[in-house]
């Protein structure tokens, strides 16, 4: 009898460690199974007009319905891929309840079924006005902006998009996407260059949509760019902005354009600078809307415990600039069925200094030039606009 209970006695105590140890493995490496993120190394040229090695259709021939470009994917330069570094802020999803009372980061996504929670008053070429709330005209945040956009930026900036393959270029990767957290670079032929452009993709995994953002890959597609966006309009832009704000100078880089058609209602919100001392920027052109869309944007005010939201509608002649506090994400929309988009256009800019420069570099990205350092900002600080009283930056 002694034995028979000490054996059932060890195996309860057997069977006791068993289980403990199934409980602990599980805590280490949780319920599910998460596949890491593929990125493609490209090891020869790829062909639109070849099948997908996936389930996705076929890229459409670029050679038919674009008969003056064409478009390549090329070797990429980077095997260990740098993704855009987005300054993330708490995420919540709509359907999520609030379980996060007292937490300064959460945040509540608006109705969009209605077509804007802010100020929609005229903004004439080049005037600026904050960000203002509808309700009771009160002030958004302390870095949010809209100024009046001229037509003539706005057209050139179309015919850029379209002359350069690139609208073409976002309605296939709509249809076909990348795979998120994926990088690749495309050449395309550039009617008033010597060689074909060279645009760099990124289809960035915290979106939790189709969004891909296109710039520059090169020295020459980067001035390409520039001899279209800088000119006399775009200097008056500059202007009204540096003027406004009281700035001492201003210095644009990390030119892109941006499309999606899926954003689920997992927003993602965001600051694309965060410690600049509110001297940077995001300025966003809208160039392609889908018909009877709600609100494409989210902005977040400043303060409140919790932060709810606005639903911003784009507006061609218009555009609205975001800086450190200005906390927004993309709003959750579907064009697929319909085969539309939305295409925006983005230009970042800041007034550098020494004060503030460490603080830039923090929250700078871009892929070309990728070697950038502390220096190479503040030698470039008001190269684009410089306040005409102030001798020095």
């Amino acid at each position: 009898m002694k034995i028979l209970l000490f054996l059932s006695s060890n195996i309860i105590f057997s069977s006791l460690i068993f289980i403990l140890t199934l409980c602990s493995l599980k805590s280490v490496f949780g319920t599910e199974n998460f596949e890491a993120s593929e990125v493609d190394d490209y090891s020869e040229y790829d062909d639109y007009s070849e099948e997908d090695d996936g389930d996705s259709e076929e890229y459409n021939d670029f050679s038919e319905e674009v008969s003056d470009h064409y478009i390549v994917p090329i070797l990429s330069q980077n095997s260990d891929f740098d993704l855009h570094n987005l300054n993330s802020v708490n995420y919540v999803d709509s359907e999520e309840e609030d379980d996060s009372e007292g937490d300064d980061d959460f945040f509540i996504v608006p109705d969009l079924s209605h077509f804007s929670d802010f100020d929609s008053s005229t903004l004439d070429a080049f005037e600026i006005a904050p960000l203002l709330w509808k309700s009771n005209l009160e002030i958004v945040s302390s870095t949010s902006y809209e100024i009046g956009i001229p037509s003539s930026l706005m057209n050139r900036m179309r015919d850029y998009s379209n002359s350069r393959g690139i609208t073409q270029l976002f309605r296939n990767l709509m249809s076909d996407p990348m795979d998120a957290n994926t990088e690749k670079n495309f050449k395309m032929l550039c009617p008033t260059c010597a060689n074909p452009n060279l645009w760099h993709v990124t289809r960035p995994a915290q979106m939790r949509s189709n969004s891909h953002w296109l710039e520059p890959g090169d020295e020459e597609t980067e001035k390409d760019y520039q001899n279209m966006l800088l000119q006399d309009d775009f200097y008056r832009m500059l202007d009204s902005i540096g003027t406004y704000l009281g700035l001492d100078g201003i210095y644009v880089n990390n030119i892109t354009f941006m499309a999606v058609s899926y954003c689920d209602t997992g927003t993602y919100p965001h600051v694309d600078f965060s410690n600049s001392d509110k001297k940077a920027f995001n300025l966003i052109f809208h160039l392609e809307e889908a018909k009877n869309a709600n609100p494409e944007l989210i902005v977040f005010p400043e303060y409140g415990n919790p932060r709810k939201g606005g639903s911003y509608k784009y507006n061609e002649n218009r555009g609205i600039f975001l800086g450190d506090t200005a906390t927004h994400a993309t709003a959750p929309c579907d064009y697929r069925e319909t085969g539309e988009m939305r295409v925006s256009a983005t230009v970042y800019f800041f007034d550098a200094n020494e004060d503030n420069v460490d603080g830039i570099m923090e929250d700078f990205d871009q892929y070309y030039p990728s070697e950038v350092d502390r220096d190479y900002i503040l030698k470039r600080s008001g190269i684009h606009w410089r306040e005409p009283n102030h001798d020095e930056i």
